[in-house]
């Protein structure tokens, strides 16, 4: 029987290219005196949407690297420090986030169907936190876990089991919800977890076990951990 349901944050509950398109030009005003006179929002929004992502159209993590991607893609006259940018960078995109459609209602059902609902995610607890108070999200939430503060970052199976336990349920009481493939569901399922995936970028390898539900949309979730 499923008792939680745990998320991941990151273009798992809100929308990575609709957040980064909203962002991306009041991103590039706040960045004006390092950037090329001649860029656009056009360009300068193509350009980052571009460094989110792998050749395998996966989104990659770390930030700073994403200015190593613009820096390379010529954006800027002078570039800025990696402090001077992510300065700029955290509030920015957290302003802006776009919830997926849906989202609050599925969250809602599941607490009606009597599940504890957490978000394992990783990153810094202050950029996080940060991006949590532009959402309602923590209105929904039993537990919010951050990798920083919880000292293991997935896909180490010690930060499935730390959110296990601090909910109170076995490992094969929960489910995890996320878009990665490895850092989500390979690490949650290693953990003992059952898996939820949303493929908003990427294609599920051959050689590798397919999760224990694919959803699209939000609206499909409740139903398919009510079937887990």
């Amino acid at each position: 029987m499923i008792k939680a349901v745990i998320f991941d944050l990151d273009h798992t509950l809100y929308d990575r290219r609709k957040t980064v398109l909203a962002a991306a030009p009041v991103f590039r005003r706040r960045l004006a005196e390092f950037l090329r006179p001649d860029i656009t929002d056009e360009v300068f929004s193509e350009a980052w949407l571009a460094a989110e992502t792998n050749e395998e159209n996966h989104v990659r993590l770390g930030y700073p690297g994403i200015l190593d991607e613009l820096i390379e893609k010529g954006m800027f006259a002078v570039p800025p420090t990696k402090e001077q940018y992510l300065a700029v960078f955290y509030p920015t995109l957290a302003e802006h986030i776009v919830m997926c459609p849906d989202v609050y209602d599925a969250l809602r059902r599941l607490r009606e169907q009597g599940h504890k609902i957490a978000l394992l995610t990783n990153g810094y607890v202050k950029f996080q936190n940060l991006k949590l108070s532009y959402t309602e999200l923590r209105d929904y939430m039993d537990l919010t876990m951050v990798s920083e503060e919880i000292g293991f970052s997935k896909p180490d199976g010690r930060a499935f089991l730390t959110a296990c336990r601090r909910l109170g349920v076995r490992t094969d009481e929960a489910v995890y919800v996320g878009d990665q493939i490895y850092i989500d569901m390979c690490g949650a399922r290693g953990a003992g977890l059952k898996t939820v995936w949303i493929p908003y970028v990427g294609t599920w390898p051959d050689d590798l076990t397919p999760p224990d539900r694919i959803i699209h949309t939000f609206a499909e979730l409740p139903a398919a951990i009510k079937d887990l």
